[in-house]
């Protein structure tokens, strides 16, 4: 409990006042400590904040590297009354459809009743489809409705008012098309008590089952629903009415320039933020942003800059850098050209999707770049071959898998040796170049399946400039298609051995080898910049931010530690403070005895002379 004091009671001191000051000077280094922890807290957030710009940005790219985005179409319609279509991966070119009847659902109604909800007055069972509904003489047009679709009997009741104080139940097929036939059953009289058939025990039928009839481009067509998934490639027709409609499908152009808008937008954003905390005037009495003078900040901005900006290295094409794609920084000596930011010429990158989408996608590193490819450069040896013409090794570099060809020239590879193994394909690149993915295609047809003839074991590996490296491996492999993915290696050949082949086990079978180069384009690249900052646990923010936290973990242990301190200080002081008080007071009383009793001695004296 904290000792009762009244300040300066005895000696006129404002202790409090005393105490209150000598703590403030005492203060001072924690104060600092919570200024410093107040900017390492501003500091951290700074950091989350420039996180979540680069986070956001990698995601605009993640949809440029993304094939879907550049291989998607626009469908339009000249009449979407008749006809309609959708799908986003369809081949471009335009339909004619011409509807001359729409599929229809076998439609069935009974005879009229004078109320929805009053006893039919029969009872028995009725069969829709094989399901067995029961009846009863309670039972209304609706309890018979409700029974046939708690049924789920492939047709679906309901009630329609015809006119005041007339009612029908009516039986729709679930299956439209000729095939989709209500089939009634169970005990007449109950069926023509309701009047779903008539006193012959004909079912009353007022709309048949139809099958849609079109013409697609003048072809002929049939077909039970009204919604096509076979007829046109990557689209799904929907019929609506009978007439003409002419269905076009052209490169969604859209689709591509929102990508690179998002991107670009998000590009921004992230250099606004750089700038704001690398830009600081001293004399505008602001105080510096939390991370001013950081030097990853600033390469940062730069890597960005140069990876947007700088050709694409082993792109052979028309389009080798962002501003073939019009993607720039502006003008010389705009704002936009000064702060290191993009803008996009809309007009012209739509331009390209319609003339040049293969480059685009390799630009942003969208499309695949095979290296093994003899038209890249690739050359190919082999530890033997049965024929130099066909089966022969260059055929395995020539881009083309398909196994019918098998035998042909250019039709895959065959070694020499029936029986003895290891066999091998060597692929040297035109150069040295980073790889991320090999396929392999084994002979695999129909004729010639992969579990009979293709390689079942085998080693895939790399020249890493001394020796031989793994890339991966396999056996008993019986797939006609053998992928391997890995960690990006730089190397300027590769080498497939086979050890042992399938069924007579005699010879190696290799139809293609493809090289994938790492996605080097300009999305892709970037991509890796952003993944190196936002990675977590090895990324440069998340190592920001853990530092940042130790820190502050510290300093808020130190301020603890001094608070605590603080604390045992001001109560000493007030101790001593107290002790002083109470030592004048003891001292005044003292003063005050010692004074009474001189008094009372002098008084004692005077009188004793006067007598």
């Amino acid at each position: 409990m904290e000792p009762m004091r009244i300040s300066g009671a005895v000696s006129g001191i404002d202790t409090d006042s005393l105490v209150t000051q000598l703590m403030a000077i005492e203060s001072r280094p924690v104060l600092l400590m919570r200024q410093r922890l107040a900017a390492l807290e501003l500091r951290r957030q700074s950091w989350q904040t420039l996180n979540t710009h680069i986070y956001n940005l990698q995601a605009k790219l993640a949809a440029l590297i993304k094939p879907d985005t550049f291989d998607r179409t626009a469908v339009t319609s000249s009449n979407s009354t008749v006809a309609t279509a959708t799908g986003v991966s369809a081949v471009e070119g335009s339909y004619t459809v011409s509807v001359t009847c729409l599929a229809k659902a076998h439609t069935i109604a009974s005879a009229v009743h004078a109320s929805s909800d009053t006893a039919v007055g029969v009872s028995g069972t009725i069969s829709v489809n094989g399901h067995d509904v029961a009846v009863s003489a309670a039972d209304s047009l609706s309890d018979i409705a409700a029974g046939i679709n708690a049924a789920s009997a492939g047709a679906r009741a309901s009630l329609v008012q015809t006119a005041a104080g007339e009612w029908r139940l009516v039986l729709v097929s679930n299956t439209t098309g000729s095939g989709g036939q209500v089939e009634l059953g169970g005990d007449l009289p109950a069926l023509q008590a309701i009047g779903l058939v008539d006193e012959a025990g004909v079912t009353q039928t007022v709309q048949a089952g139809q099958d849609a009839a079109l013409t697609v481009n003048g072809l002929s067509i049939t077909s039970a629903t009204n919604v096509l998934s076979d007829v046109l490639p990557g689209l799904t027709l929907t019929l609506g009415a009978e007439g003409t409609a002419k269905i076009t499908v052209t490169r969604d152009a859209g689709a591509v320039t929102q990508a690179v808008t998002d991107f670009v937008t998000a590009y921004n954003a992230a250099i606004d933020f750089i700038n704001a905390q690398l830009t600081h005037d001293p004399e505008s009495g602001v105080a510096k942003p939390a991370l001013y003078g950081e030097s990853s900040l600033r390469r940062l901005k730069a890597s960005l800059r140069s990876m947007a900006t700088d050709p694409v290295a082993g792109l052979t094409g028309s389009l080798r850098s962002l501003w073939q794609a019009g993607v720039t920084t502006g003008a010389a000596g705009s704002a936009t050209a000064r702060e290191g930011k993009l803008v996009v010429d809309d007009a012209k990158l739509r331009a390209l999707v319609a003339s040049d989408l293969e480059g685009l996608k390799k630009l942003f590193g969208a499309g695949d770049t095979n290296v093994a490819l003899g038209s890249a450069g690739a050359t190919i040896t082999a530890s033997s071959e049965v024929d130099p013409l066909a089966p022969a090794a260059p055929s395995v570099i020539d881009g083309r898998t398909d196994s019918a060809r098998w035998g042909s020239e250019g039709g895959g590879w065959q070694d020499a040796t029936a029986g003895s193994y290891p066999d091998w394909l060597e692929i040297a690149f035109a150069g040295t170049r980073t790889i991320d993915r090999v396929d392999v295609y084994t002979l695999n047809s129909t004729a010639f399946p992969a579990d009979t003839y293709g390689i079942r074991d085998y080693s895939l590996e790399y020249w890493k400039g001394d020796a031989w490296a793994t890339l991966g491996s396999g056996s008993g492999n019986e797939a006609g298609i053998i992928g391997h993915s890995f960690s990006p290696v730089t190397t300027d050949r590769i080498r497939l051995t086979v050890l042992a082949s399938n069924g007579a086990n005699d010879h190696s079978r290799v139809l293609e080898i493809a090289a994938y180069e790492r996605n080097s384009g300009v999305a892709g690249r970037l991509g890796e910049l952003c993944r190196s900052f936002t990675l977590s646990g090895s990324g440069l923010v998340d190592a920001a931010d853990r530092s940042l936290g130790r820190q502050v973990r510290d300093l808020n242990s130190q301020i603890k530690a001094a608070e605590t301190r603080l604390e045992s200080r001001k109560e000493a002081l007030q101790r001593r403070f107290i002790s002083m008080e109470q030592a004048l007071s003891r001292m005044q009383s003292q003063s005050a005895w010692l004074a009474a009793q001189i008094s009372s001695q002098f008084s004692g004296s005077g009188t004793s002379g006067r007598k």
